[in-house]
């Protein structure tokens, strides 16, 4: 059975928040970390949460659930270093599967349908999410053979080179809602958020 590991990047510095940590922010009596690993947990699939070092508060708030907790040094960089981790240690999964901790409206069931994606679109070496009107975002699901390319990324961009390298090959997955396009970066975002929840 084809095996995928969710990726659950929670490395960023959280910096246009001020003083607050936005994946420590209570939504729903839960801190917004806490709150998408458990969606996580609900998919069949593995789930690694990537911790940025110089934060580990955060680890604290997803000890006791059944995932792997990691640091990885690029973190420092940027989401790319983080990426660069992530892939390394997926290199034994047939999926790899992208998601960002800071995407509160993304949903347990949004996380299945891009686990179920590749089975879906056998033709296709990557799969991304759309939200309403097709909008790009996340989750993105990677196979194996492209994680060899992450091995090149650099900067805050994510996986934008990889996305355009292969862009002959990359499936949009509809999921027709804010989940995929929707994060919380500033205080302006939580109170959007109240709104859209």
């Amino acid at each position: 059975m084809e095996q995928i590991l969710i990726a659950m990047c929670a490395a960023g510095n959280s910096s246009r928040m001020g003083e607050t940590d936005k994946l420590l922010v209570e939504l729903d009596g839960e801190p917004m970390l806490r709150r998408q690993v458990l969606r996580a947990c609900e998919v069949e699939a593995d789930v690694l949460v990537a911790h940025n070092p110089n934060m580990l508060d955060r680890v604290f708030k997803v000890s006791d659930l059944p995932v792997e907790n990691a640091t990885f040094g690029g973190s420092s960089e940027g989401l790319s270093g983080t990426l660069r981790g992530v892939a390394h240690r997926a290199k034994d999964y047939d999926f790899l599967m992208v998601v960002l901790a800071d995407m509160p409206l993304l949903t347990s069931v949004q996380m299945a349908r891009m686990a179920k994606a590749p089975r879906d679109f056998p033709d296709a070496k990557i799969w991304r999410a759309t939200g309403r009107d097709g909008q790009p975002g996340h989750p993105i699901v990677f196979a194996k053979e492209v994680l060899k390319d992450f091995a090149d990324l650099s900067g805050d961009d994510g996986a934008k080179s990889i996305l355009e390298k292969h862009r002959d090959a990359v499936q949009m997955v509809p999921l027709y809602d804010d989940g995929p396009i929707f994060d919380v970066d500033t205080k302006s975002d939580l109170a959007q958020f109240e709104k859209l929840n």
